[in-house]
Protein backbone atom coordinates (compact mmCIF):
# COMPACT_ATOMS: atom_id res chain seq x y z
CA UNK A 1 0.00 0.00 0.00
CA UNK A 2 1.26 3.15 -0.95
CA UNK A 3 1.77 6.75 1.04
CA UNK A 4 -1.42 8.05 -0.53
CA UNK A 5 -3.38 4.76 -0.05
CA UNK A 6 -2.52 5.17 3.56
CA UNK A 7 -3.47 8.38 4.00
CA UNK A 8 -7.03 8.25 1.90
CA UNK A 9 -7.56 5.41 4.20
CA UNK A 10 -6.84 7.57 7.40
CA UNK A 11 -9.00 10.15 6.12
CA UNK A 12 -11.92 7.22 4.83
CA UNK A 13 -11.66 5.80 8.80
CA UNK A 14 -12.09 9.60 10.43
CA UNK A 15 -15.41 9.99 8.26
CA UNK A 16 -16.21 6.59 8.80
CA UNK A 17 -15.81 7.16 13.03
CA UNK A 18 -18.20 10.67 11.98
CA UNK A 19 -20.80 8.72 10.37
CA UNK A 20 -22.00 6.98 13.65
CA UNK A 21 -21.00 9.44 15.71
CA UNK A 22 -23.22 10.37 18.36
CA UNK A 23 -23.89 14.49 19.12
CA UNK A 24 -26.30 17.58 19.37
CA UNK A 25 -24.47 19.71 16.82
CA UNK A 26 -24.65 17.96 13.42
CA UNK A 27 -23.05 21.31 11.77
CA UNK A 28 -20.13 20.73 13.66
CA UNK A 29 -20.21 16.65 12.11
CA UNK A 30 -20.62 18.25 8.51
CA UNK A 31 -17.74 20.56 9.15
CA UNK A 32 -15.40 18.24 9.99
CA UNK A 33 -16.29 16.44 7.02
CA UNK A 34 -15.83 18.86 4.60
CA UNK A 35 -12.32 19.35 6.46
CA UNK A 36 -11.72 15.79 5.74
CA UNK A 37 -12.71 16.39 2.34
CA UNK A 38 -10.67 19.70 1.71
CA UNK A 39 -7.12 17.81 3.16
CA UNK A 40 -8.13 14.63 0.59
CA UNK A 41 -8.47 17.16 -2.23
CA UNK A 42 -5.23 18.76 -0.86
CA UNK A 43 -3.51 15.29 -1.29
CA UNK A 44 -5.32 15.02 -4.79
CA UNK A 45 -4.36 18.24 -6.73
CA UNK A 46 -0.55 17.28 -5.74
CA UNK A 47 -0.24 13.78 -6.58
CA UNK A 48 -2.14 14.89 -10.04
CA UNK A 49 -5.88 12.81 -9.92
CA UNK A 50 -7.36 15.76 -12.01
CA UNK A 51 -10.51 13.70 -12.62
CA UNK A 52 -10.99 13.52 -8.88
CA UNK A 53 -10.20 17.13 -8.19
CA UNK A 54 -12.89 18.59 -10.25
CA UNK A 55 -15.64 16.27 -8.38
CA UNK A 56 -14.68 18.31 -5.02
CA UNK A 57 -15.60 21.74 -5.90
CA UNK A 58 -19.23 20.79 -5.05
CA UNK A 59 -18.74 20.42 -1.63
CA UNK A 60 -18.58 24.11 -1.15
CA UNK A 61 -19.08 24.60 2.93
CA UNK A 62 -20.49 21.21 4.12
CA UNK A 63 -19.85 18.18 3.21
CA UNK A 64 -22.28 14.65 5.17
CA UNK A 65 -20.24 11.73 6.01
CA UNK A 66 -21.48 10.34 3.77
CA UNK A 67 -20.61 12.60 0.56
CA UNK A 68 -17.02 12.39 2.35
CA UNK A 69 -17.17 8.55 2.30
CA UNK A 70 -18.19 8.44 -1.49
CA UNK A 71 -15.07 11.19 -2.38
CA UNK A 72 -12.83 9.23 -0.87
CA UNK A 73 -13.57 5.69 -2.11
CA UNK A 74 -13.34 7.52 -5.34
CA UNK A 75 -10.09 9.03 -4.96
CA UNK A 76 -9.00 5.53 -4.03
CA UNK A 77 -10.24 3.92 -6.57
CA UNK A 78 -8.31 6.60 -9.04
CA UNK A 79 -5.14 5.60 -7.17
CA UNK A 80 -5.42 2.11 -7.89
CA UNK A 81 -4.68 1.74 -11.27
CA UNK A 82 -6.79 -0.66 -13.82
CA UNK A 83 -5.57 -3.42 -15.47
CA UNK A 84 -5.62 -1.99 -19.32
CA UNK A 85 -3.52 0.62 -17.92
CA UNK A 86 -0.84 -1.25 -16.58
CA UNK A 87 -0.84 -3.69 -19.71
CA UNK A 88 -0.60 -0.37 -21.78
CA UNK A 89 2.32 -0.09 -23.56
CA UNK A 90 4.93 2.75 -24.18
CA UNK A 91 6.50 4.19 -27.71
CA UNK A 92 9.92 4.75 -27.51
CA UNK A 93 9.89 8.98 -26.98
CA UNK A 94 7.67 8.39 -24.09
CA UNK A 95 9.99 5.92 -22.47
CA UNK A 96 12.84 8.19 -23.36
CA UNK A 97 11.12 11.36 -21.39
CA UNK A 98 10.19 9.23 -18.87
CA UNK A 99 13.80 8.01 -18.32
CA UNK A 100 15.44 11.30 -19.06
CA UNK A 101 16.75 9.99 -22.04
CA UNK A 102 16.89 11.45 -25.84
CA UNK A 103 15.71 8.99 -28.00
CA UNK A 104 18.92 8.17 -29.64
CA UNK A 105 20.21 7.19 -26.35
CA UNK A 106 17.83 4.53 -25.25
CA UNK A 107 17.71 3.57 -28.56
CA UNK A 108 21.62 2.60 -28.65
CA UNK A 109 20.43 0.93 -24.95
CA UNK A 110 17.91 -1.05 -27.03
CA UNK A 111 20.33 -2.31 -29.68
CA UNK A 112 22.99 -2.61 -26.69
CA UNK A 113 19.93 -5.54 -25.11
CA UNK A 114 19.40 -6.60 -28.43
CA UNK A 115 23.03 -7.53 -28.35
CA UNK A 116 23.03 -9.23 -25.45
CA UNK A 117 19.98 -11.02 -26.03
CA UNK A 118 21.91 -12.70 -29.32
CA UNK A 119 24.46 -13.85 -26.45
CA UNK A 120 27.17 -11.45 -26.50
CA UNK A 121 28.61 -9.48 -23.78
CA UNK A 122 27.81 -6.27 -23.08
CA UNK A 123 28.75 -4.30 -20.09
CA UNK A 124 26.23 -1.80 -19.98
CA UNK A 125 22.74 -1.40 -18.98
CA UNK A 126 20.34 -2.85 -20.94
CA UNK A 127 16.52 -2.77 -20.48
CA UNK A 128 13.55 -5.12 -21.68
CA UNK A 129 11.18 -4.20 -24.76
CA UNK A 130 8.91 -5.45 -27.53
CA UNK A 131 9.58 -4.91 -31.01
CA UNK A 132 7.48 -6.74 -33.87
CA UNK A 133 9.76 -8.12 -36.97
CA UNK A 134 13.04 -6.29 -37.47
CA UNK A 135 11.50 -2.79 -38.10
CA UNK A 136 8.67 -3.13 -36.29
CA UNK A 137 8.05 0.08 -33.38
CA UNK A 138 9.95 -0.63 -30.24
CA UNK A 139 7.47 -0.48 -26.85
CA UNK A 140 7.87 -0.83 -23.42
CA UNK A 141 5.88 -1.50 -20.53
CA UNK A 142 5.98 0.52 -17.59
CA UNK A 143 7.05 -2.23 -15.33
CA UNK A 144 9.92 -2.94 -17.65
CA UNK A 145 11.33 0.85 -17.27
CA UNK A 146 10.80 0.96 -13.52
CA UNK A 147 12.62 -2.36 -13.43
CA UNK A 148 15.43 -0.36 -15.57
CA UNK A 149 15.32 2.49 -12.83
CA UNK A 150 15.36 0.33 -9.77
CA UNK A 151 18.50 -1.44 -11.66
CA UNK A 152 20.30 1.09 -12.63
CA UNK A 153 20.16 4.50 -10.55
CA UNK A 154 21.83 7.50 -11.79
CA UNK A 155 25.74 7.76 -11.23
CA UNK A 156 26.98 11.06 -8.86
CA UNK A 157 27.97 13.57 -10.61
CA UNK A 158 32.02 13.26 -10.91
CA UNK A 159 33.93 16.47 -11.30
CA UNK A 160 36.62 15.70 -13.24
CA UNK A 161 40.35 17.79 -13.15
CA UNK A 162 40.84 20.34 -15.89
CA UNK A 163 44.01 19.79 -17.76
CA UNK A 164 45.89 21.56 -19.96
CA UNK A 165 46.13 20.26 -23.88
CA UNK A 166 49.86 19.91 -25.23
CA UNK A 167 50.58 22.13 -28.25
CA UNK A 168 50.65 19.78 -31.45
CA UNK A 169 53.91 19.92 -32.55
CA UNK A 170 53.57 17.41 -35.73
CA UNK A 171 57.01 15.57 -34.98
CA UNK A 172 58.74 19.40 -34.87
CA UNK A 173 60.91 19.75 -32.14
CA UNK A 174 60.89 23.30 -31.70
CA UNK A 175 64.03 23.59 -29.29
CA UNK A 176 65.88 22.66 -32.37
CA UNK A 177 64.69 25.79 -34.33
CA UNK A 178 65.85 28.12 -32.32
CA UNK A 179 69.47 27.79 -33.10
Amino acid sequence: MTRDEKFFHALLDRALALDGAPGDGQEATWAECHAIVHEADDRASRIGLSQVIVKARRFRYIATPGEAQAYLAECLAALTPTPAAADEMLSLPQAAQLLGYTEKGLRNIVDRSKRALAGRRVQAPTIEFAQAGVRGAIRFRREWIDNFIAGHPPAPYKRTKTTTRAKASHGLRYDLLDR
